[in-house]
């Protein structure tokens, strides 16, 4: 049942300054993959070359625990972290130009028996902007839709307590796709695996599908009557009409764990879409075409040799481009029409990408943040620095010509301009 929390429940500091966030306006970042939820941003020219030590830090704080992922709005930076000793999470909003708390809504979020927290306790999610909210979702599947300028509750779900939302043992981790009005979460079950809440007061919008749990998080792509959501569950990925839920297409993708991490990447152009996990299985081009208002779906390809585990996929120059393999990684690029394999390379480790004026943004594992050339006839590194540290396991976002990026300890906003971050070098 929708609840709204009393006043206790906030800890609201000082507003952030009202910055370049224009009232109405669509944010820059409006959670996860940013306003394409491909992990693709337009943006002015990045320097190729950083200044010893790498770019220039804007800021860096501690921030705590967790893996939540970034949204920005123009004035404020988005995340959840997790308060240990009290039990907690916490949703987030720090000044973008100076990292400091604007506001912070903590709530109860107790760690189950049967979840395992061998790498962190989490929270996973990446909160979402819509709207005049911010919608965040923890490890035990508790939806908070909170105001963007002061964190204060709008309304609240628990989806684990009302239908049995699967938290897959290591904690929730779908970000919610924001659609038409809906808030739409993968949580598992035989009977509304997929739910759409409205985005205005929380109530059930529908409930549809039948599938074990979800890791991924859902996306959309547009064709031209409208958009298809897309899936990616346990034992396979299909498309959905975002309006009602009901179900377009479908196809097995099951690997030896039931485990399927890594969004699906779709390629307009060849009209494929690129879905890949890891535990022995690989990756699989579904070629997909709409005609009198059906999707139709078969598989173009398949290529063991790319297993993608958690980070994610990115689309440049024809190209997916990914970390194969669950540690040591291998760098990997493959043709998205094909499923040719380009090359594999172990410079990084396990990585999160973003492309941005043409290049690619590499954070691995490690922290190493690098540049990289998408080019499929080799490895180009145009620049490489220490950043964060382990388990840089978020995907970093840019807004404008700064990186935002998080560990499991802090948080850094770095410049990546040509003249304050550093030069062309070719």
């Amino acid at each position: 049942m929708r609840r709204r929390a009393p006043l206790a429940a906030l800890l609201l500091f000082a507003p952030a300054a009202a910055g370049s966030a224009a009232e109405g306006a669509d944010p820059p970042w409006p959670g996860f993959g940013g306003p394409g939820r491909d992990f693709r941003v337009d943006a002015p020219p990045l320097a190729d070359a950083w200044p010893e030590g790498g770019p220039p830090v804007v800021w860096r704080r501690a921030f705590g625990e967790g893996y939540s992922g970034l949204a920005h709005d123009g004035a404020r930076v988005f995340s959840m972290r997790r308060d240990g000793d009290a039990g907690a999470e916490v949703v987030v909003a720090l000044d973008a130009e100076t990292g400091e708390t604007a506001w912070e809504f903590r709530y109860d979020a107790p760690i189950e028996s049967d979840m395992n927290v061998e790498y962190g306790p989490g929270p996973h999610v990446t909160p979402a902007l819509a709207g005049d909210l911010v919608v965040a979702v923890g490890v035990t599947v508790k939806v908070h839709a909170l105001e963007r300028t002061t964190g204060a509750l709008r309304w609240s779900r628990d989806l684990r307590a009302e239908f049995g939302a699967t938290h897959v043992k290591r904690g929730y981790c779908a970000s919610p796709l924001v659609s038409g009005g809906l808030v739409i979460l993968p949580i598992g079950g035989e009977e509304g695996a997929l739910t759409a809440l409205r985005l205005d007061d929380g109530e059930v919008a529908w409930r549809a599908g039948s599938f074990g749990w979800a890791y991924a998080a859902p996306t959309v792509i547009e064709w031209d009557d409208g958009p298809e959501g897309i899936a990616f569950w346990n034992e396979g990925v299909g498309g959905f009409d975002p309006a009602t839920g009901a179900s377009r297409w479908s196809v097995e993708h099951r690997n030896e764990t039931f485990v399927n991490v890594s969004t699906p990447v779709w390629d307009a152009e060849s009209g494929t879409l690129f879905v890949s996990s890891a535990y022995g299985l690989g990756a699989r081009g579904i070629r997909l075409t709409r005609e009198d208002g059906e999707t139709r779906a078969e598989e173009a390809w398949t290529e063991r040799r790319l297993q993608v585990h958690h980070g994610n996929a990115v689309l440049a120059a024809g190209h997916v481009w990914a970390s194969s393999g669950r540690g040591p990684a291998a760098f990997a690029a493959l043709d998205a029409a094909t499923g040719a394999l380009a090359f594999r390379d172990r410079a990084f480790g396990k990585t999160n990408l973003l492309l941005a004026d043409g290049k690619l943004i590499v954070l691995d594992e490690s922290g190493d943040l690098a540049l990289v050339l998408p080019d499929p006839a080799r490895l180009d590194v145009l620049a490489r620095a220490p950043l964060l540290r382990a388990n840089a396991w978020t995907a970093p976002i840019l807004v404008g010509s700064r990186l935002y990026a998080r560990d499991r300890h802090e948080m850094v906003c770095v410049e990546l301009g040509e003249e304050e971050g550093g030069s062309r070098s070719r």
